[in-house]
């Protein structure tokens, strides 16, 4: 169960940072990845490695360019996996997206801020889409990054951690990179050799670069929804 120490960190590195806050849904947990279509964006390549994630280590992340038509970003599909074959119980996932900006250092300026809950065992390894609460509208020809850590955990250290995938440098649009350490990742992206395994679901929309000038975004989304 979290702490109020996890709670109260978490929320004011939101506040922080300006991001949507929100609670974002585990739509699917597959042997198989989804299917890349329209505007997608993936890496659905053999992973070569994995990374632990848990309350004291940092959010794993990978950096993506957009297209020239931009899109709207629904869902964040990302493989995870666990050495003994099962993720146990229940699990509260971090899920950020943002622009990135390279420097000395590099950062992420973070947009979405949602959690998604793992109520039950899950073998390993699977895919894992987690559909976002608030859909980000994605600018055209601009560099991005989605993060994952891990906010909360059923069973403790050693049982059933969730490790995210990883291959080669196989994705020519980005990088994979690390944050700060949980409960507070912070805003500096560090980079790192090789590539998530991910699948990004973007959805076409034109008219939404026109909206985010006038205002109406949030008339666009209730109208998704309805």
């Amino acid at each position: 169960m979290k702490t109020a120490k996890t709670v109260s960190l978490a929320l004011l590195a939101l506040v922080a940072l300006g991001g949507a806050a929100g609670a974002a849904t585990i739509t699917s947990i597959s042997d198989t990845p989804p299917p890349v279509d329209g505007q997608d964006i993936a890496n659905l390549v053999p992973a070569t490695g994995s990374d632990l994630i848990w309350g004291d280590r940092p959010c794993l992340g990978q950096t993506f360019t957009t297209g020239s038509e931009g899109g709207i970003l629904n869902a964040i599909t990302v493989l995870l996996q666990e050495d003994d074959g099962q993720i146990l119980g229940w699990k509260d996932y971090l899920i950020r997206v943002g622009t990135v900006t390279l420097g000395n250092p590099n950062t992420i300026n973070v947009q979405v801020y949602e959690t998604a809950r793992q109520d039950l065992d899950v073998p390993s390894p699977r895919y894992y889409t987690f559909t976002l609460d608030s859909p980000l509208p994605l600018l055209p020809n601009t560099l991005y990054g989605f993060d994952v850590g891990l906010q909360g955990s059923q069973e403790g250290w050693q049982d059933g951690i969730p490790a995210v995938a990883r291959s080669g440098d196989e994705f020519a649009g980005g990088q994979r990179y690390t944050t700060a350490k949980m409960p507070n990742p912070g805003t500096n992206v560090n980079l790192a050799s090789g590539d998530l395994v991910f699948h990004l679901d973007i959805v076409p929309e034109p008219a939404t670069l026109g909206l985010l000038a006038t205002g109406g975004l949030a008339m666009l989304l209730r109208r998704r929804r309805s």
